[in-house]
């Protein structure tokens, strides 16, 4: 009986269904059941030989595309017992899914071929590289602890197997794990394995590997405040890739490099480095470390007060991120885009952008963004006026988080006392900064904290009316660091402005809003611009000069009623409104 009379018997009996004629003959089973009773009568021997025909056939009619459909070789290979093409079609269905960022599709694909590697020494030298792509995909795909149970068991083999260079590189991606500030961050830990790696590296004359432990040492001072150590190994390894012309580790080392030399007042050498790794991983067609690095170039183009070069490339990065479903990227690149739309005087889309970060940022186990982000939301609610939901936003950062990375636990910490500060509530304030300064001893997230923590302790007394403090603080902001940082510079000088105000110095008091407000105007800034132009009219009012008064009170006043405006809800808009310096301000003529 042939194979057509055996078809046309199925098909009458309501068992199959002919779908296609053209191109081929194509048959379906009327329902899954079916086809699972039909595979299961199988002898396994056939099974598997029909899996084997069935692969060998494909394989020879896809010779060509054969990635388009290297799942489904190895599906039938594996099934087929055929472990050595279903290794080797399951590793390139891995690579496949990693280039197009379908990490979840990677993991699976390479967990199945480290299976089948472990079989059969003679994959011994497959087996290195498929524990380290999956590290990686289990890493971008946001599961620490996953990737440290795979690197802990790339170790034991290499153990077993006495693969000193396996087992290197499992210790050093233990320890780049560790070092990373997400929820399995441990400082201690990527210190004792990057001292171990090292010392393994030399051993046996790894250089590369010296250079990626370098990289990861430098990574690991600048979290933990010790910047001038994390520039000594950042640039050993980037002397060494580029010994080795080693584009990757160049890339991740001038990447990383930025966040130190800005923490040294360095801010022309961390720009340049960024700008080179951006061109690295654009022609490496690293798109994950593309968003990473457009989004630390964000964060230098805020914190420099150049507002509109951050957006744009925060445009870019968010729809890469999107697009390769990278939630880190996704959480990065809004860090610090919220501050700039709160700051031009935007709290509505600040909220916004902010919840979405620390969504993102919780589903990614990214930690800095549920400390600062977290904390700068809840210092935007207390600015509109609603502060017991401020302290309670900024609460929900310092909870179980402070201590995980401690420097940014220092800057929650610190915006607490602001609000405090705020309240009136002087004695807390001051508790919780000596609190955030303890904090910052054991590590400065940003290296120029300290500027910042100056400008709190001047609010601070101004708040107390203490203006002997304020004046003495204020002094400090004579020097040139006042502009090394235009983020700060409007308010340090609003604030020393005010300072002299307060003293009865007039001219100086003058000369330094007038500062404030052209820092101010050229950021945008309305947050501080009608807080500076009403000290102005407070400085007119004491010499006298009425119209200027009145004409300083005006731009006050629309700028309040712009931010009223953009609040997003009644709520918050009547908070901000019922603010006594608001009210003031208001009422006055």
């Amino acid at each position: 009986m042939s194979h057509s009379t055996h078809l046309r018997i199925l098909e009458a009996s309501g068992l199959v269904s002919l779908v296609n004629v053209l191109p081929e003959v194509e048959y379906l089973f009327r329902h899954t059941l079916i086809q699972e009773a039909a595979y299961g009568s199988l002898l396994k021997s056939d099974r598997q030989a029909l899996h084997r025909i069935t692969g060998s056939v494909l394989e020879d009619i896809y010779r060509e595309r054969e990635e388009e459909i290297a799942p489904i070789l190895a599906g039938h290979f594996y099934a087929a017992s055929d472990y050595e093409r279903a290794l080797r079609y399951f590793t390139i269905s891995g690579d496949k899914a990693m280039e197009i960022y379908a990490i979840p599709e990677a993991i699976e694909h390479y967990k199945y071929a480290l299976d089948i590697a472990k079989r059969d020494r003679s994959w011994q030298n497959k087996i290195n590289r498929l524990f380290s792509q999956l590290g990686i995909a289990y890493e971008l795909n946001a599961q620490y602890n996953q990737a440290l149970e795979c690197y802990r068991d790339m170790e034991s083999l290499a153990n077993e197997n006495r693969d000193e260079a396996m087992r290197l590189a499992g210790i050093i991606a233990r320890a780049k794990v560790y070092a990373t500030p997400s929820a399995v961050h441990d400082a201690d830990r990527a210190q004792k394995l990057s001292n171990m790696a090292l010392e393994l590296a030399e051993k046996i004359g790894d250089r590369t590997s010296q250079a990626r432990i370098h990289w990861i040492l430098g990574l690991l001072y600048a979290r933990t405040g010790k910047f001038i150590d994390s520039i000594v190994h950042h640039e050993q390894a980037l002397a060494l890739a580029r010994k080795l012309d080693h584009k990757e580790l160049m890339a991740y080392t001038l990447n990383d490099v930025s966040q130190p030399y800005v923490s040294t007042y360095q801010f022309e050498k961390g720009y340049q480095a960024l700008k080179e790794a951006q061109s690295l991983w654009r022609s490496l067609g690293n798109l994950p470390m593309l968003v990473d690095n457009l989004s630390t170039l964000i964060a230098y183009d805020y914190f420099n007060g150049e507002y509109d070069p951050a957006l744009a490339k925060y445009q870019e990065a968010a729809a890469l991120s999107e697009s390769i479903g990278n939630l880190w990227g996704q959480a990065y690149c809004r860090m610090y885009v919220g501050d700039i739309y709160f700051d031009r005087g935007h709290p509505e889309e600040a909220i916004q952008l902010m919840k979405q970060c620390i969504q993102l940022a919780e589903e990614a186990g990214f930690i800095v963004p549920l400390l600062q982000t977290q904390a700068e939301l809840g210092y935007i609610y207390a600015y509109l006026g609603d502060i017991e939901r401020g302290l309670a936003t900024i609460d929900k950062a310092l909870i179980n988080r402070s201590q995980e990375i401690v420097g940014w636990g220092a800057w929650a910490l610190a915006i607490k006392a602001r609000v405090h500060a705020q309240r009136n509530e002087f004695e807390e304030a001051r508790k919780l900064m000596q609190n955030a300064e303890k904090a910052l001893q054991q590590g400065d997230p940003l290296g120029f904290a300290r500027i910042v923590f100056q400008g709190l302790y001047c609010e601070l007394a101004l708040a107390e009316k203490d203006y002997p403090r304020a004046l003495e603080i204020s002094q400090l902001f004579e020097t040139e660091v006042i502009t090394d940082i235009r983020l700060f510079t409007p308010w340090l000088y609003y604030m020393r402005g005010v300072t002299l105000l307060e003293t009865g110095q007039h001219a100086d008091a003058h000369d330094a809003l007038t500062k404030a407000l052209e820092h101010a105007e050229n950021m945008h800034s309305r947050i501080i611009i009608w807080q500076v132009q009403a000290a102005l009219a407070e400085l007119a009012d004491r010499q006298g000069k009425s119209d200027q008064s009145r004409q300083h009170r005006a731009l006050a006043r629309e700028i309040i009623n712009y931010i009223a405006a953009r609040t997003g809800s009644e709520e918050l808009r009547e908070s901000f409104l019922n603010r006594k310096d608001v009210i003031a301000l208001r009422e006055s003529q």
